[in-house]
Order: structure tokens, then C-alpha cells, then sequence
């Protein structure tokens, strides 16, 4: 009996599935430091409205996560990371000059939307150039972000500013989970049918 509990947990925890739980647990975390968690000294209502958003992001992932039937394990992990991704997991794109900064931007727009959208589809029909489109947009995109990223700080420490942890941490965490979710999808996608 125990060889089957151990054998059925080792099926649940393929590596695809443990890579989209730890890109769901890096969004949230993203969430978190990139103003999700509420500050008690603003003013009530922004209080409330911040903590009433936390509750039901948390709330929402966790339930998905563990509660709901009927749905793969996989696609239990995938849905939540895709609904958090989709609501907070833009980054402000800058590359120094403005022109460079609005066309990556626009670029990156696109990227991002396509990743939204070729993710939620995915979760209905598991179409396999559906996985790749995600898949190889949410690595582009974490690309994005990362260059952005160290762009921004290398002009600004080269400008005299100090290192700001909150921000490279939130760029290492969106960065972090797209790399997790697009390559536990491309490794979904690649054992399907065509």
C-alpha cells in the first residue's frame, strides 16, 4: 500500500507541475513586493482596498491550488499562475532612450498579451502550438525584463544612485517564474500529439 501512495505522488509531482507551482509562487511573491501587500499608514479606504485585493489573489490561488476537482494537476498549477501573471505581471520596459524605451515597450506589449492570451487558451484545449506560442513568449518576455532590468540599474548607478533590492528582486521574480512556467509548458507541449 505505501509503494502506491509513493508511486501516485511521484506521478503529481512530475517536473512540469513543480515547476509551474514554483512560477506561481514567484508571481505571487512578485505581487507581494511590487505593492501588493498594503501599507497600514496609508489612509483607511486604500488600506482596505489593498488588503481585500491581497485576500482574494491569495485566496483565489490557494483554492484553485488545493480545492478545486475535476481538472488535471497541471492545469490546477497553470490557472492561478496565468490569472496573477495576467494582473500584475507587466513590467515597465526602459532602455535608457526614450525611443528605443517606447518601440522595446510596445514589442514587449505585444509579447505579453500573446503570452495572456495563448495561456488561457491552453488551458481548454492543450493545443501544442498553443504550448509552444506560450511558452516561447514567456521566455522572450522574461528576457525583456531582465535586460530591462539591469539597463536601468547600471544607468542609475552610473548617475550616482545606490542599488534598490525590492526592484531587483521583483524583476528576478516575474523574470524567475516565466522561465518556470514557459519551460514547464514546452515540456508539456512537446510529449503531445500534433
Amino acid at each position: 500500500m505505501a509503494t502506491k501512495t509513493s508511486s501516485t505522488t511521484k506521478q503529481k509531482l512530475s517536473l512540469p507541475h513543480i515547476l509551474l507551482l514554483v512560477a506561481g509562487l514567484l508571481f505571487i511573491l512578485k505581487f507581494l513586493l511590487d505593492g501588493g501587500m498594503p501599507s497600514p499608514s496609508s489612509d483607511l479606504i486604500t488600506f482596505i482596498a489593498g488588503l481585500f485585493t491581497l485576500i482574494v489573489i491569495i485566496g483565489f490561488y490557494c483554492c484553485f491550488l488545493f480545492f478545486v476537482k475535476g481538472c488535471s494537476s497541471t492545469t490546477r498549477a497553470l490557472a492561478p499562475s496565468i490569472l496573477v501573471l495576467a494582473l500584475y505581471g507587466q513590467y515597465a520596459m526602459n532602455f535608457g532612450n526614450p525611443d528605443v524605451s517606447r518601440y522595446v515597450a510596445g514589442i514587449a506589449s505585444m509579447i505579453f498579451t500573446l503570452i495572456i492570451v495563448s495561456g488561457f487558451v491552453y488551458l481548454f484545449f492543450h493545443n501544442k502550438v498553443l504550448g509552444y506560442v506560450f511558452s516561447f513568449g514567456s521566455l522572450i518576455y522574461a528576457l525583456f525584463v531582465l535586460v530591462s532590468y539591469f539597463v536601468v540599474m547600471i544607468m542609475g548607478l552610473v548617475d550616482g544612485g545606490s542599488f534598490d533590492t525590492m526592484q531587483f528582486f521583483v524583476a528576478m521574480f516575474l523574470s524567475g517564474g516565466l522561465v518556470c512556467a514557459g519551460t514547464s509548458v514546452l515540456l508539456i507541449s512537446r510529449r503531445s500529439a500534433w
